[in-house]
């Protein structure tokens, strides 16, 4: 996805590529389709709207070819091409084609370069995996998902208030679209003045598995498909281990974990099916350092990280990334009127998580962290070409956390001898 902003080094990827993995005669014949298509695809460009990417009922990606707004079908494995047609969606719901996004606005240029780059001899690519073009060359369907979207679309939950919101406003501000959620999304509505169809506010309770299952599919429904998943819906609970109520407990794992899981598998299907997407998962510091009077929270964070990171390991050969977003104290609502707190007090944790009861509230509205700011970095990090798996933001974040690394490595040195003398002897 973010890869569509980038067309000059998507040019110079196409000479490299055909250097490097094709034969002398078929990157002759790429370059000569790249120069004879060229006038022709802006032409195409101009008179006709749905150019861009398709998804089929089998889960097949299918480009169209430029030219007289055309396109070929996907090659079935073992199969010849079945033929082309146009591109109206008349004639595409005859083979069970559905639009993945909205137009392409891609240059001209830049896009018989990507086709020349990435389309290479049938034996190049696995037969499940082939594509044709209709000039005897076959694409990897996850590289061609590029051309999907000219700009993306992000679906964000918790976007009422604090970090939820700035991101939803710096997504807009770009000029990008994003669905947004929230328990009241009226809080939203300036935002979807502001920006008409770019923005639309969604009601979610992340612990409803049927209003997530209706937010998701209305947003795909408006924009067409969700680039970037935000599960940002969560907040903090106050309570030593002891003093926590059962109910509130699970409550908080309800939101925290599993809205979030339950989230990403409405998500994931579309963006297995388009081989691109990113998923921007909200941990914390907590999820990486504890600390008394939040066990529970840092409970649900230590999992968001562990899922995180096992999704990341699943999902990156289909060319969806994931991010762990690990921010410190900011300034919104978390630890004021979000914060839910224990009513069971015992005197005994007074010195421990007592009194880190009272400087979380003490902090409220003076936390150095910018949401403004971090909604920023957040975007760089969706921008860049190789995403972090974890981004730590704030200066608090990153000391603790560098700490917190110091302190494992010098208790697992500390036992190494022991450690070792657990295996059988070799």
């Amino acid at each position: 996805m973010r890869r569509i902003f980038k067309s000059p080094v998507l040019q110079l990827f196409t000479a490299v590529t055909l250097a490097g993995t094709a034969t002398s005669s078929s990157a002759t014949d790429a370059v000569n389709d790249r120069d004879q298509q060229q006038q022709t695809s802006e032409n195409t460009m101009q008179q006709h709207p749905y150019v861009g990417m398709w998804v089929t009922d089998d889960g097949r990606v299918r480009h169209e070819l430029l030219p007289n707004g055309r396109y070929d079908e996907a090659r079935a494995a073992g199969k010849a091409p079945t033929g082309d047609a146009t591109t109206s969606p008349e004639a595409t719901s005859n083979i069970g084609m559905t639009r993945a996004s909205q137009p392409t606005a891609i240059s001209s240029t830049a896009i018989p370069s990507i086709m020349a780059a990435w389309c290479f001899g049938a034996d190049d690519v696995p037969p499940e995996r082939q594509h044709h073009t209709g000039e005897g060359r076959v694409c990897r369907p996850e590289r061609m998902t590029i051309m999907s979207s000219p700009t993306p679309i992000w679906f964000i939950t918790g976007a009422s208030s604090g970090l939820g919101r700035a991101l939803a406003e710096a997504v807009l501000a770009r000029g990008w679209r994003a669905a947004m959620t929230a328990r009241r999304p009226e809080t939203l509505a300036d935002l979807t003045a502001q920006h008409g169809d770019r923005a639309l506010a969604l009601a979610l309770d992340v612990t409803d598995s049927k209003a997530i299952a209706g937010a998701v599919r209305d947003a795909e429904t408006h924009f067409g498909a969700i680039d970037v998943l935000v599960n940002n819906a969560g907040y903090g609970y106050l309570s030593a281990i002891e003093e926590g109520d059962d109910a509130e407990i699970r409550a908080q794992f309800e939101t925290n974990v599993f809205g979030l899981i339950a989230v990403t598998k409405q998500v994931l299907p579309g963006m297995r099916r388009r081989r691109q997407g990113h998923i921007f998962n909200v941990s914390s510091l907590g999820g990486l350092v504890a600390f008394a009077a939040t066990g529970y929270y840092h409970a649900t964070k230590f999992a968001v990280e562990a899922l995180s990171e096992s999704l990341s390991h699943e999902v990156r050969p289909l060319g969806i990334d994931v991010t762990i977003l690990e921010p410190g104290a900011f300034r919104t609502d978390w630890a004021g009127r979000s914060m839910v707190e224990s009513r069971t007090i015992i005197e005994d944790y007074t010195e421990t998580s007592g009194k880190r009861r009272q400087a979380t509230r003490s902090i409220s509205g003076n936390q150095p962290g910018d949401p403004a700011r971090a909604a920023t970095a957040i975007i760089s990090a969706f921008e860049a070409d190789e995403p972090p798996l974890r981004l730590l933001l704030g200066a608090p974040a990153l000391k603790f956390a560098c700490e917190r690394l110091d302190a494992l490595r010098a208790n697992f040195d500390a036992w190494a001898e022991t450690t070792l003398s657990a295996d059988f002897p070799s």
